[in-house]
């Protein structure tokens, strides 16, 4: 039972809230904080499955932070409170019991899906993926790869979701700790301790104020252990604060305490419908300050009233309290059940996931975890023999799976294509280059040859909306076997190389990876696409400073154009260069800030920027006898939804999975005409 000190509750003491044979501290039953957790989980399952209502939902994972350190805080308080110390060993021995079982279960199923449905951009990363998953640094490995942001565009790895986990454990590691030395020093002060915690949120605080920098990928600060401590910390603060009702919490009165848990939890909900994890406030205080909603929304499920007792409720109870096993097995599930595979809509698809997820969660519950937390686990192997058996078999499988590297293309999109075979080299021919219109023209080679009945292969070059855009190509291209498809967009590329550009008013500079001088050559020659798709226009309209230069300039100043119209040149002379066609897709219009939640207008969306960058093309693939346009601006002013459509595409640059898939008929059966040497499709044509 919750203890009833008005004018808020608090949990009891050990001594009320009872033991196990184990003779360590138990909290009580509390069903509202069992149906936060159960609510805080359906936020993330209903994130992932792309509801746009529930953009906001990934703060589920913010709430189970600080719900982990407020309960774990408890434990720890009382245990030092009825033994005068804190067992190290005996709570990273329960930790390990209550978390590990059902987490490696999940890792075994991530290797089999690596065997079975992993796409070869999966697969090449599966092997470190796991091994950091095992060692509970995760969110690292994440860090240091780039697969945090890269995930937006591409298949994410099978084991992303265990970036949480991995802080968690490494908060349980460290954070005992801190608090059995603090109580040592303090000679058991809880005010001493709570000082210590107060001091560390504001250190964790200041952390993500220094690393943060608007405008750039926000993954070292979103997945980094340091920043997002601050979240189990102000529950930790919060659980010292209701364990011991003395002082401050007697001084509010109850009314003021139940209006603070309301709004905690309208908050929350709210910021589940409306947040954006790329928008800036988030990392400028904001999930602190939601960490301390989060907080209020404990109160308010402790609290007698209204929320407990919708918190209360038995499908959200049952929920929670296999809410870690929905979590580890959801992400993978999801993976393996896609809307290409599943062909459902996503309503449908939410419950096929939900359903299947529910089931693997309970299977881990009645017959993995509970029995290994209660030591009735049917086996004569201790424990600490067969966890380590268990890792050693899983090591080894994954070894097995990922032995042979899944392909050496540089298919940086998922693709159930193998390999283009290997091909004679085509014999080039000597022809001087030309100029035409000021342009260099480079010499000709023959076009690489289409056999008769063979599926044209296609390579995708640009940025990251031509790589959004390219997804539903890579799909419909086996799927219909007219095409094969490699989709090698990358992100926050410009065609125009070196120098640093203004996005959003922040400069960028470090984009090294974008300069297309060596890769574009061995991508190609890696493949021998008939036809190269291109799309670039993103970058190459905000304000640049351009190699060799000292003042910033735009688009439509000369001095920009001639250098941008020289970049466009070399760019397709080198598409072209081993026989292929380019096909260069008209951009069209864009709107900039919005993932971010900065109110503009900015000058990189200026329309008339994007119609100059268009044109600068035109002219230069006009002086280029095998590169050719295609209006994909043009074609979709023809749709009934428009060329600027939030549906098609939710940040005004990069196209949604249902918009790409959409596209791909017209755009992949005028690549097909084009490789075979016919005229593209009509703009106004459906495909």
């Amino acid at each position: 039972m919750v203890r009833d000190l008005a004018p808020v509750e608090t949990v009891p003491e050990p001594e009320t809230a009872g033991r196990r044979s184990t003779g360590h501290p138990t909290i009580p039953f509390l069903p509202g904080i069992e149906g936060l957790r159960g609510l805080a989980v359906l936020a993330v399952l209903l994130y992932h499955n792309g509801f746009p209502w529930a953009r906001g939902g990934f703060l589920g994972v913010s709430t189970f932070f600080t719900l982990s350190g407020f309960l774990i805080t408890l434990l720890l308080v009382w245990e030092h409170s009825s033994s005068g110390t804190i067992s190290l060993r005996g709570f990273w021995g329960r930790r390990y019991r209550r978390l590990m079982p059902a987490s490696l279960l999940c890792l075994f199923g991530v290797v089999l899906f690596g065997y079975f449905v992993a796409t070869p951009s999966q697969l090449a990363t599966l092997r470190g993926d796991v091994l950091a998953a095992l060692a509970y640094v995760a969110n690292w490995r994440f860090i240091a790869t780039g697969q945090s942001y890269a995930q937006l565009f591409r298949a994410p790895s099978p084991v992303l979701h265990f970036w949480s986990l991995a802080i968690e454990e490494q908060f349980y590691l460290v954070f005992p700790i801190v608090m059995l030395v603090t109580f040592k020093v303090g000679k058991g002060s809880r005010r001493a301790v709570g000082l210590v915690l107060a001091v560390l949120s504001l250190l964790s605080l200041l952390m993500m104020f220094l690393l943060y920098t608007p405008g750039q990928d926000p993954s070292r600060v979103y997945y980094g252990t340091g920043t997002r401590a601050l979240e189990l910390l102000l529950g930790a603060l919060l659980a010292l604060v209701l364990a011991n009702p003395k002082g401050f919490v007697l001084r509010v009165p109850g009314w003021a305490w139940g209006i603070a848990g309301g709004v905690g939890a309208l908050v929350t909900l709210a910021l589940w419908y409306e947040a954006r994890q790329s928008a800036s406030w988030l990392y400028q205080g904001g999930l602190a300050g939601y960490a301390a909603m989060s907080c209020l929304f404990i109160v308010a499920a402790i609290r007698r009233g209204p929320i407990r007792w919708l918190l209360s409720m038995r499908l959200l109870r049952w929920l929670g309290a296999i809410s870690y096993g929905v979590y580890l097995f959801h992400w993978p599930i999801y993976l393996w059940l896609t809307p290409r595979r599943t062909g459902l809509d996503p309503w449908p698809l939410f419950g096929l996931r939900f359903a299947v997820t529910l089931a693997v969660a309970v299977a881990s519950a009645r017959l993995l975890e509970l029995p290994v937390r209660r030591r009735t686990f049917p086996t004569r192997v201790r424990p600490s023999v067969l966890s380590g058996m268990t890792v050693a078999a899983i090591v080894m499988t994954l070894f097995a799976v990922t032995a042979v590297p899944p392909s050496d293309l540089v298919s940086f999109t998922e693709t159930t294509l193998a390999p283009p075979p290997k091909l004679a080299p085509t014999t080039t021919v000597e022809v001087r280059p030309v100029s035409v219109g000021g342009v260099e023209t480079a010499p000709m080679v023959p076009k690489v040859p289409l056999a008769p009945g063979e599926a044209p292969r296609a390579l995708l070059l640009g940025d990251s909306a031509l790589l959004t855009l390219g997804d539903g190509l890579v799909h419909w291209g086996p799927d219909t076997g007219k095409l094969q498809v490699w989709d090698a967009g990358k992100l926050g590329c410009p065609v125009g190389r070196g120098g640093a550009y203004l996005y959003l008013g922040q400069v960028i500079t470090d984009y090294g990876w974008c300069d297309w001088t060596q890769q574009f050559p061995r991508e190609i020659a890696q493949i021998r696409p008939q036809v190269i798709m291109v799309m670039y226009g993103a970058w190459d309209v905000t304000d640049r400073l351009i190699p060799g230069d000292t003042k910033w300039r735009s688009i439509g100043d000369p001095v920009y154009d001639n250098w941008l119209r020289g970049e466009i040149s070399a760019a397709i002379d080198t598409m072209t260069a081993q026989g292929a066609t380019v096909v260069w897709l008209m951009q069209p219009h864009i709107r900039v800030g919005i993932a971010e939640q900065l109110k503009g207008p900015f000058p990189e969306e200026d329309p008339g920027r994007m119609d100059r960058f268009n044109q600068l093309v035109r002219e230069v693939v006009a002086t280029k006898p095998r590169a050719m346009i295609l209006d994909l601006e043009a074609h979709m002013r023809t749709l009934p939804e428009g060329e600027m459509s939030l549906a098609d595409r939710p940040d005004g640059v990069h196209w949604a999975p249902s918009a790409a898939f959409a596209l791909a008929p017209w755009l992949g059966n005028s690549l097909i005409d084009i490789a075979r040497g016919e005229p593209p499709l009509p703009v106004d044509s459906r495909g």
